[in-house]
């Protein structure tokens, strides 16, 4: 008799054991489910804000490269300012870079993705960074020297230029490779 009330107590464990063996595999795969569906939205946006301001970027580029040519042109001339400089080569202004999914995306759910995307989406975050610093920079010089005409202070101002250049150049080639690399994976 306590034979079969022992197994009676076994087949009803192993049932209530399998039931939440069960339980967790599926609150397991609904989980999974999410975080791939988050991955891909999340993933969806960077990359269309990687593609925005890329475009942003690529206008700003060829308008400060004019400047700099403004200025390589104007070097020697002391009758032209470097307000007139500004004025003649369209002005400078700063990108419209977008990195708000790669902030959001970075501070909940970064260990669902890859190391290597991680770093190219950081190191964009960083190149971001140094090109506001940069720019801060020209800004200053070009507001502290606007009146200024002689070859030194066009020297200093193309400096800058070139910096800011310089920056945006690695920025734009970070943008592309990540926007080849992530087209050939069908994001």
């Amino acid at each position: 008799m306590q034979t079969n009330t022992f197994r009676k107590v076994v087949k009803e464990m192993l049932v209530v054991v399998f039931g939440i063996l069960i339980a967790l595999f599926i609150n397991s795969w609904k989980e999974d489910l999410n975080n791939q569906k988050f991955v891909e939205a999340t993933l969806s946006s960077i990359q269309w804000e990687v593609l925005q301001s890329k475009k942003s970027l690529d206008g700003i580029l060829l308008k400060h490269t004019a400047l700099q040519d403004s200025i390589v042109t104007y070097f020697e001339d002391d009758s032209q300012s470097i307000r007139t400089v500004i004025q003649k080569s369209g002005g400078f202004q700063f990108p419209n870079i977008k990195i708000i999914g790669l902030r959001f995306f970075v501070s909940s759910k970064a260990e669902l993705v890859e190391y290597k995307l991680i770093s190219q989406l950081i190191e964009m975050e960083d190149l971001k960074t140094l090109l506001e610093k940069k720019f801060d920079k020209l800004a200053d010089y070009a507001f502290e020297a606007m009146e200024k005409s002689d070859k030194q202070s066009k020297l200093k101002f193309a400096i800058h230029v070139s910096n800011v250049i310089d920056t945006e150049s690695q920025l734009q080639s970070l943008y592309q490779d990540y926007l080849e690399e992530h087209q050939e994976e069908g994001k």
